[in-house]
């Protein structure tokens, strides 16, 4: 039934978005995707669809979000009452990032989250520094895939640690419209898809995100995304598939100025329990070329 709700979820959000696209497009030819002679990137499009997954050599790109997350949760009843007590929670932090191209098929960066406030007054730590790395891996005219890993390092009582690792792959469907899965704006982490417990070896897990990109105007990208499937890994005796819920995230970004992006996004972790858990944010991108 997990499963069956994951695939309508996909499959309406891919109708949707290719027949508009399709129309509009299906005599087109699709540009390439940041490619140049050989394969070589080509420079930082004005069009946000067509830059590529890792920054041109010695670019570098800055980006900050500042997000707003909003948790309810109940208590059951105690007899006699008839309802338990409801507790809202609003999380408020900001993240600051930097990506850097070593070359034409490598990008470095890291980023920083600090959580400014929590809904209980209480700072559950001292924030999130993640360090990362991507190669590109295949690039042509439709397609790109980067391999990506990255750690991040939360401080708490104790550091803990949480390595990812995985792809950041887009496949351009149609001259306005991408697939992808991972990360498909660079720069940031690359393909999260797998998790590990740096902390706790038995802590493994495996996400298959996928999501749609449509550039609406020569300046205006939209996304959305879900997730296929979350294989959670506590021991090699115990694996869950397509755990029950339906994430979903939509988001867009304005080109507002050459080299300047601003742009925001709303995150429900579960369409079916919309009012218990929902975030949402706005962010900003600069670019600053090496030529």
């Amino acid at each position: 039934m997990v499963l069956a709700r994951f695939s309508r979820a996909v499959k309406t959000l891919a109708a949707g978005i290719l027949l508009v696209a399709g129309v509009a497009y299906a005599d087109e030819e699709p540009p390439p995707i940041a490619t140049g002679a050989g394969g070589a990137v080509a420079g930082w499009s004005d069009v946000i669809i067509d830059n590529g997954l890792v920054m041109p050599p010695s670019d570098l790109g800055l980006y900050g979000i500042m997000g707003v997350a909003r948790t309810t949760t109940e208590e059951p009843p105690v007899p006699p009452a008839t309802m338990g007590i409801k507790n809202i929670d609003t999380a408020f932090d900001l993240t600051a990032g930097i990506g850097y191209g070593v070359n034409d098929q490598i990008t470095v960066g890291g980023q920083y989250t600090f959580p400014v406030a929590n809904g209980d007054g209480a700072f559950k730590n001292v924030g999130s520094l993640v360090g990362y790395g991507g190669y590109a891996a295949l690039r042509d005219a439709k397609m790109a895939l980067v391999v990506g890993a990255d750690i991040q390092l939360d401080v708490l009582a104790q550091t803990t640690g949480i390595l990812h690792a995985g792809v950041s792959f887009k496949y351009r469907l149609a001259p306005k419209v991408i697939f992808y899965s991972g990360n498909p704006l660079a720069p940031g982490p690359y393909g999260q898809q797998l998790v590990i417990g740096l902390n706790n070896s038995s802590a493994v897990a495996l996400d298959v995100p996928v999501g749609f990109g449509f550039q609406g105007n020569p300046k205006l990208f939209l996304w959305a995304q879900t997730a296929l499937a979350h294989i959670k890994i506590a021991n090699t005796a115990n694996m869950f598939f397509a755990a029950d819920y339906l994430p979903l995230q939509v988001g867009a970004l304005y080109r507002a100025a050459k080299d300047v992006d601003v742009g925001g996004f709303v995150d429900f972790p579960d369409l079916e329990n919309i009012s218990h858990f929902f975030a949402v944010g706005v962010t900003a991108r600069y670019y600053k070329h090496a030529k």
